[in-house]
């Protein structure tokens, strides 16, 4: 009777199956999502895409498209921008993928492996920048950028490989701000079984991930195919399920919040953004 009933809660929340469910129920990412939402919101005018968010206060998120290098800060309470600041006069256009926040200054990564640094500005003013070669783009295109374990450092997730030797595997590179070398070594090199069914593995093209630096657990979203998988640091799989479709239709973008709280950005395919926020299951 457990077993049913289990089941049943595994369907009802959209997991990807009986048999994950063990591990689903130790997953803080997993366990979060299944959850209804704190409160969703579709983003202002002008963001009908967004790629990628990074959190900027307690209460809010830095968030861009991909197309121009315009960094807005949006208040998660309201929806509001509470400020917009452009790279470069004139704006700099790339292929852009993901934003990270550190220190002052923000972060974009771009489809080729690039990184555009720039101080974070004020409201409607432009900004000088820097660009990085990582070397990554030679290997794969880069998908995804968080703040990494090490001082300076940020872990760059591939989506499709170039690298014959990185086929059918999942791939985070560890790249140095400090040292500016290109990235040579995967930091995270493990193969796709395992971690996604075999059905979805031709689908499952990552678009987003999000890092517990406390726990050293990522959660790793495919918008193609909506497959999460939750795994540490060594690869292992917690928690692998499915998001729904009527909740993220098109999930570009997660960033996880100081106080626990997932925020998960979708790009409005026939409309505007928007943005999800999931409350947390433990503090961080």
């Amino acid at each position: 009777m457990r077993k049913l009933v289990i089941a049943v809660l595994c369907a009802a929340f959209g997991f990807a199956g009986f048999s994950q469910c063990p591990a689903q129920e130790r997953g803080v990412f997993a366990r979060a999502m299944a959850r209804q939402s704190e409160h969703a919101f579709y983003l202002p005018k002008g963001l009908s895409e967004i790629s990628g968010v990074a959190p900027a206060s307690d209460r809010s998120v830095f968030a861009h498209n991909d197309e121009f290098g315009i960094v807005y800060e949006i208040e998660l309470e309201t929806g509001k921008v509470a400020r917009a600041f452009a790279l470069g006069k004139p704006t700099v256009k790339a292929d852009f993928e993901d934003i990270a926040a550190r220190g002052g200054s923000i972060y974009l990564l771009t489809s080729d492996g690039r990184i555009f640094e720039a101080r974070i500005g004020e409201h409607r003013k432009r900004v000088l920048y820097n660009v990085y070669d990582t070397g990554i783009g030679q290997r794969c295109e880069t998908e995804g950028l968080t703040i990494g374990p090490g001082n300076e450092e940020f872990l760059i997730l591939c989506k499709t490989m170039h690298d014959p030797a990185l086929k059918e595997r999942l791939v985070v590179f560890a790249w140095s701000l400090a040292e500016r070398a290109p990235a040579v070594t995967p930091w995270l090199n493990v193969p796709l079984d395992g971690l996604v069914d075999e059905l979805d593995q031709a689908n499952f093209h990552p678009s987003a991930f999000a890092w517990r630096r406390d726990a050293g657990t990522f959660l790793i979203v495919s918008s193609k195919g909506r497959t999460a998988i939750e795994i540490d640091a060594e690869g292992r799989l917690i928690a692998r399920f499915k998001l729904e479709k009527k909740r993220h239709n098109q999930p570009e973008a997660l960033a996880l919040m100081p106080d626990g709280r997932l925020v998960v950005g979708d790009e409005g395919a026939r409309g505007r953004g928007r943005i999800t926020v999931y409350a947390p299951t433990t503090r961080l």
